[in-house]
């Protein structure tokens, strides 16, 4: 009883106060970021990134009386520039862990859906969000190599959607092409708790404790080497980070192998890696 009370409690709570929040920061982005733009010359797509950064601070903060946040790897300055960021997808609210970035500067591959939605949409074109089903990878690499030359980051989820179970599920292989072809480093993070604080089609919060955990940088120049086709390259780097992240989330507190984070297509599998590329296929 207790627990159902305290769902009710954070819920009743917590999407007023988000509301208010979005609709206080759309009245004030507008003045802040022509303020940004013509006063501190800043380009307009890193403005809307500050923004949208300072945006996911406030929903920690607001987010905070009924979860515990803990930030692994996080300290400010600790994430230069110019990397691909892939993350696991397993809550609506993912996206809002943006705000623990140490670094705001971030354009993020999306679904259409987002782009309907008319508080988030101008910020999010403004902030050169790139829509994954409006483009094909020829589109993608030209926006990718763009932002990162320009000192930005790129935020992917390789699974294309949020999961219903909580499992890792398969990775598309995109991001993984790019980040072999623009040689930016791929930063893996693992969110954790975020899928139990609201679930796929869930409405009810529940109070939790979520986890941002950012893993070690895997550079992409070490799977061009060898002897194995590019499309072995890109599948041998989808498979490593994914072994990686599966593995983390499976270290953290209070999983197991019953709760998810083992995926239906690398259950069997090793993990691969630049010298085992050879012998293994998609």
């Amino acid at each position: 009883i207790a627990d159902r009370v305290h769902s009710l409690a954070f819920t009743c709570y917590f999407y007023p106060a988000l509301i208010l929040w979005t609709i206080v920061g759309a009245i004030l982005a507008w003045p802040v970021l022509a303020w940004l733009i013509f006063a501190l010359r800043r380009p307009a797509d890193k403005a809307a990134r500050l923004l949208i950064w300072v945006y996911g601070r406030g929903w920690v903060l607001l987010a905070s009386p009924f979860i515990r946040f803990r930030f692994q790897n996080l300290a400010p300055g600790s994430m230069p520039p110019g990397r691909i960021i892939v993350a696991n997808h397993a809550s609506i609210f993912d996206t809002y862990c943006l705000g623990a970035m140490p670094n705001g500067d971030i354009a993020i591959i999306v679904r259409s859906w987002p782009f309907k939605i008319p508080g988030y949409a101008p910020f999010m074109r403004l902030a050169g969000y790139l829509n994954s089903e409006e483009s094909d990878y020829d589109a993608m690499l030209i926006w990718a190599r763009k932002t990162l030359a320009q000192g930005g980051s790129i935020l992917c989820y390789p699974e294309g959607t949020r999961s219903k179970d909580g499992r890792l599920g398969r990775f598309h292989s995109g991001v993984f092409r790019l980040a072999l072809e623009t040689g930016a480093p791929i930063t893996p993070f693992c969110l954790h708790g975020v899928r139990r604080m609201l679930p796929k089609g869930g409405f009810l919060l529940t109070p939790t404790a979520i986890t941002i955990h950012r893993l070690p940088d895997v550079d992409p120049a070490l799977f061009k080497t060898g002897k194995c086709t590019s499309e072995l390259k890109h599948i041998a780097l989808r498979k490593h980070v994914k072994s990686i992240m599966k593995q983390t989330l499976l270290s953290l507190p209070h999983q197991s192998l019953s709760q998810g984070y083992v995926s239906e297509d690398d259950t069997n599998n090793q993990s691969m890696t630049p010298q085992s590329t050879k012998h293994h296929g998609g």
